[in-house]
């Protein structure tokens, strides 16, 4: 509708904002709803300065779409049109966002991208649960699911980035799970021919070092790198100290990889 940015922040400052606060409280079908839309949101956005900045505004306003449509569609009747405009408009800032953060990580900085984002893909989970709550049309969910699926299919391509950009990392949490995972297999072997309260005892050590393990793969898949590193190493230090323990009592002379 106004194009001229400069003509709309003229306009507000004529009406000393009385209009501008009014717009930004209306609703969906309202007759100060266009202006909102069409003329603050826009002035909001044009004060947006850098990609950051950028990427938040359309975080929020995608968020905004958001509650609009579910304070909407819990209503016992509504327009589908504005059902269907708050849809359009939710999946283009969605649209926005992720070219903005793609941006923002082709400048090296990644770690701002995938926090923007899985910050934002929390709070769009949120939402999804609240239309779940509603019990929201299935044709809205369907839409609204559609979109947060392109989210997190953005993160997982960029945690696929931060996995070839820190090889090391991961290399080292692997190694770590692998060689664990022999020391395990090996003691579990190994104290198959101790004594029977003995025996009961050290597989009762090793459960808990298999829990640590089984965590610390957990953490491997969500690519927390350091976090399974550091439960691989507890496993491991727990392998070691029933291993000491068992030779210090002369039941086993066990070689265990390092």
């Amino acid at each position: 509708m106004y194009k001229s940015i400069p003509i709309v922040i003229i306009i507000i400052l004529i009406l000393g904002g009385g209009l501008s606060f009014a717009s930004s409280k209306a609703s969906p079908g309202g007759i100060l709803y266009p202006i909102k839309i069409n003329l603050i949101e826009k002035v909001e956005r044009s004060f947006s300065v850098g990609l950051e900045a950028k990427a938040k505004t359309e975080i929020k306003f995608a968020l905004r779409r958001l509650q609009e449509l579910e304070k909407l569609v819990s209503r016992p009747k509504y327009k589908i049109q504005t059902r269907d405009f708050l849809l359009a408009n939710f999946k283009e800032h969605i649209e926005k966002e992720i070219i903005l953060v793609i941006a923002i990580s082709e400048k090296a900085d990644l770690k701002t991208a995938m926090s923007l984002h899985q910050d934002f893909e929390s709070k769009l989970g949120v939402h999804k649960l609240v239309l779940e709550s509603i019990e929201a049309p299935e044709e809205v969910k369907v839409a609204v699911n559609a979109e947060i699926q392109q989210v997190v299919l953005q993160r997982n391509v960029f945690e696929g980035i931060g996995v070839e950009s820190d090889p090391q990392t991961f290399e080292s949490a692997s190694a770590k799970e692998k060689l664990t995972a022999e020391k395990l297999t090996l003691m579990r072997e190994q104290i198959k021919n101790l004594g029977t309260n003995l025996k009961s005892e050290a597989e009762i050590t090793l459960l808990r070092a298999e829990d640590f393990l089984s965590q610390g793969r957990k953490m491997l898949e969500m690519k927390n790198f350091e976090e399974a590193s550091s439960l691989f190493q507890s496993s491991s230090n727990i392998i070691d100290d029933l291993k000491t323990i068992l030779e210090v009592g002369g039941k086993l002379d066990i070689s265990l990889p390092k």
